[in-house]
């Protein structure tokens, strides 16, 4: 695309669209949904647990990294015990990375408007805003991956000295904040591997140090918390059953469907509109085509071709989340097929004004607009309406899947604060029979909180749970609704 004062102007509007994105994700998280499930069983061994207790296995089957974990429990002590609190270090990640990706993305393309795009594209994706204020480690995940891209395609510009400190706490500041910084530094490390190789370099010279600093951090890292986790054979299992690991007979159907899922799972999210994989499949193709540049065919796809290699190997699984570090290196790469794209047609053929490529946009912020402010289950409104009207005497039944959430939420109430509490169902319990042995033992004026209710052949849990007490003689005083989430408050008649 040639210097143009439309290209001014088409830049400019990029650089805006980016403001919004960044916007749309703070009224997100300053909205401050309630933490899900797993957001609130991974808040709960954060905010209840020492520094020390951090370096064990954590309670209720969760994993994250050392480093993410420590830096969140450090929020939540300046800050409080409070959900906001935990949500800061993915937004600042969330930041950090359309910085990188400018950053990253021109260095490799040398094309101001190719990278304004991406930013722009990554900064309103509805995908990524979601975890960037979510309680995992996935948007630190892109962060870090980012991060060491960023350096490793800036190496050459580092004094020998600096080159080596930087490098060499790179590797160890990744490892300890993202599990899959192993693809990030070996890919990395592979570039500039075959960048000293092209110029004829000694194989072995300083610039390898710290490659091995990278190796032995990971080897004891490795050592201390992932070999033999108590949690692996559950992980395991738990993602073998979702599908998440590459069938490693190449000829075998399997190999090649897994394939097929996990493309169509992957290109949806990466634009925000209706019919976005065709657009997308078209964008990324268009990119690999017209990029003339190695690097960028290395940088961006090597990590997925290493991902799935562990994935086959059972060792880290493919699905949306765990692969959203991959997200700003294809949208590179669909930012680089729209604008060649776009040139290559209008030199060719009608000459279109530049502004038709903020369609693409567009659509994103209507979707990202559309989805503005973010709910999953929102157990905060129940326990919030429960805490208004709760009475002394009054009973609480949990579903044992909201339990996580109660836990974390209750003591900042103080109509629940302390007060004992009932779990209804859990996790073995296959058939209604056995929730109606607990259901009869309900008396006297009870409140039932639900979220994330999960149904039993055909039935709908929590119809059937209410119903269920109305036959055995308890009436609906009031309940409320809200996302994912709902609270009832009941009695026994005589």
């Amino acid at each position: 695309m040639k210097e143009s004062k439309n290209q001014y102007w088409f830049n400019l509007i990029l650089m805006f669209i980016i403001f919004i994105g960044v916007s749309s994700s703070l009224i997100n998280l300053l909205n401050n949904r309630s933490l899900w499930l797993d957001e609130a069983m991974l808040g709960i061994n954060i905010v209840d647990k020492s520094y020390k207790q951090l370096l064990m296995p954590l309670d209720m089957n969760q994993v994250a990294p050392i480093g993410f974990l420590y830096l969140e429990k450090l929020f939540t002590q300046i800050f409080g015990k409070v959900d906001w609190a935990l949500k800061i270090f993915p937004f600042i990640s969330y930041l950090a990375s359309i910085c990188l990706l400018y950053f990253f993305g021109r260095k490799l393309t040398e094309n101001k408007s190719i990278v304004l795009l991406a930013c722009a594209l990554f900064s309103t994706n509805m995908f990524i805003i979601r975890y960037s204020a979510e309680v995992k480690q996935y948007s630190s995940d892109i962060f870090i991956s980012l991060l060491v891209f960023t350096i490793a395609v800036y190496y050459n510009s580092f004094k020998r000295n600096t080159y080596l400190v930087y490098f060499s706490l790179l590797g160890i500041i990744a490892i300890g904040f993202s599990n899959i910084a192993i693809i990030g530094l070996f890919t990395a490390g592979s570039y500039i591997f075959l960048i000293e190789i092209k110029k004829d370099k000694k194989i072995l010279n300083y610039r390898f140090i710290p490659f091995l600093v990278w190796i032995v951090s990971f080897l004891v890292y490795y050592l201390f918390f992932i070999n033999n986790h108590p949690t692996k054979e559950f992980m395991t299992r738990y993602w073998v059953q979702q599908k998440g690991f590459l069938p490693g007979n190449i000829f075998s159907v399997q190999f090649y469907l897994f394939l097929y899922s996990k493309t169509r799972m992957i290109l949806p999210f990466l634009l925000g509109f209706k019919y976005n994989i065709f657009v997308s499949l078209f964008a990324f193709i268009m990119g690999l085509l017209f990029t003339k540049r190695k690097s960028v065919f290395f940088l961006c796809l090597f990590p997925l071709l290493i991902h799935l290699i562990l994935s086959a190997f059972e060792l880290y699984p493919f699905e949306k989340r765990t692969a959203l570090y991959l997200m700003p290196f294809f949208i590179l790469l669909i930012s680089t097929g729209i604008i060649y794209s776009f040139n290559f047609f209008t030199n060719r053929f009608i000459k279109l004004p530049v502004y038709i490529l903020l369609a693409f946009l567009v659509l994103n912020l209507i979707h990202v607009l559309k989805n503005i402010p973010t709910e999953n289950e929102e157990v905060k409104k129940s326990l919030s309406y429960i805490d208004s009207k709760i009475q002394d005497g009054d009973n609480i039944n949990v579903y044992f899947i909201t339990e996580p959430a109660y836990i974390f939420y209750r003591n900042q109430y103080k109509g629940l604060k302390d007060k004992p509490f009932k779990i209804l169902g859990n996790w073995k319990m296959k058939t209604w029979p056995e929730y109606e042995n607990q259901i009869r033992s309900i008396s006297g004026k009870s409140w039932l909180v639900f979220s994330e209710v999960y149904p039993i052949g055909s039935l709908n849990g929590e119809d059937f749970i209410i119903k269920t007490l109305e036959s055995f003689g308890h009436k609906v005083l009031s309940k409320r609704k809200f996302t994912g989430s709902s609270c009832y408050e009941i009695i026994k008649e005589n």
